[in-house]
């Protein structure tokens, strides 16, 4: 493999350009925010804090690109799962590590098998000088005064990052799964640079930087709908008309039903008149129930729609007092209107 790889190479590497592109190579690039930031001070290494030194990725000098793929060329085993560079194994080395490099040695060399090592050794904590043009900083209070923060994602972010966009924009192309790619941000692609080796030579592709526009903040009626599909309470019916029908409703019951000394009444207009108020609540509650069960799927596909009772959409309200709201919940417990529960399904 690694003769395999000599042979594409018009000279061998010296020692002193593998060490200069292991020292150019770090968990974090400062050259992913700004391709112009000069070499020598852009690198930083860190660790994701399991103990390993996390993946390192090179960006050196355009002109020593082909020893930068030469040395992070993904290596392959047979019967062994994965693929691992030659830096991976010495940065985080495992079983097969030492006869990787053993086989790196006799190739091109003890000499360049130690520069490798020393190179990626060195600690890149932290950074003397930031690049001044189109950098983004960020500044935050501190007790002595002023903090200046710069933001810069891991160099492996590139990968996980590049995966998420196509796979999104997949699924907009081919129409799969659209209501999970409705929920999530909408976004755009725009394209930075074609000359990714300017960057780093690990990263194939062109640099895209991508704009995601978030939805805005949630109605009270929307933040309700969240609650329930993540296993709240159900919202509250908000239609203006509801309270009104339910009082209307309420007083037909009443004359035919009687209260107090006065004998119930009823005629053909008054009976005509519940049966309708009583469809049109139990109508405008049904129809309520459904979608807020659609929207919770839709938020939630692990969304188990709970039973609500119609009587218990329309009563969940403010009434003028709890004398009314009594009332009301008696007429709508009466077997008159649970007769146009059953009639309605």
């Amino acid at each position: 493999m690694f003769r395999d790889m000599r042979t594409e190479m018009k000279t061998p590497p010296s020692p002193e350009k593998v060490a200069a592109v292991a020292a150019a190579s770090g968990t974090h690039l400062l050259k992913m925010l700004n391709k112009n930031v000069p070499l020598g001070n852009h690198v930083l290494r860190a660790g994701p804090g399991d103990g390993s030194r996390g993946r390192f990725l090179p960006s050196p000098n355009a002109a020593d690109s082909p020893i930068a793929k030469m040395l992070f060329r993904p290596i392959a085993v047979t019967g062994v799962s994965g693929q691992r560079t030659l830096v991976d194994h010495i940065v985080n080395p495992d079983e097969l590590s030492p006869d990787v490099l053993d086989a790196f040695s006799s190739v091109f060399g003890p000499e360049c098998r130690t520069a490798l090592d020393d190179a990626l050794a060195e600690d890149r904590v932290t950074v003397d000088s930031l690049h001044d043009e189109n950098f983004p900083i960020v500044f935050v209070p501190g007790a002595d005064g002023d903090v200046q923060l710069t933001p810069i994602p891991a160099a492996d972010t590139w990968f996980a990052v590049k995966e998420v966009m196509d796979d999104y924009f997949r699924k907009v192309r081919e129409g799969e799964e659209y209501m999970a790619v409705r929920r999530g941000a909408r976004r755009t692609r725009q394209e930075v640079s074609s000359k990714m080796q300017n960057i780093s030579p690990a990263l194939g592709g062109r640099r895209i930087r991508f704009l995601a526009t978030f939805p805005g903040t949630m109605t009270a009626s929307e933040a309700g709908v969240w609650r329930y599909a993540r296993g709240g309470r159900a919202p509250m019916l908000q239609h203006p008309e509801v309270a009104d029908l339910a009082r209307a409703y309420l007083r037909l019951h009443l004359t035919q039903a009687g209260s107090g000394e006065a004998d119930g009444y009823s005629n053909r207009d008054i009976r005509e008149g519940a049966r309708n108020l009583a469809r049109w609540l139990v109508a405008l509650a049904r129809d309520f129930i459904a979608e807020i069960n659609e929207r919770a799927l839709e938020i939630n596909p692990d969304f188990e729609a709970p039973e609500i009772s119609p009587v218990t959409v329309i009563l969940r309200r403010r009434w003028r007092d709890q004398k009314e709201q009594l009332a009301v919940r008696s007429a709508l417990e009466s077997p008159d209107f649970l007769r146009h529960l059953e009639d309605e399904q």
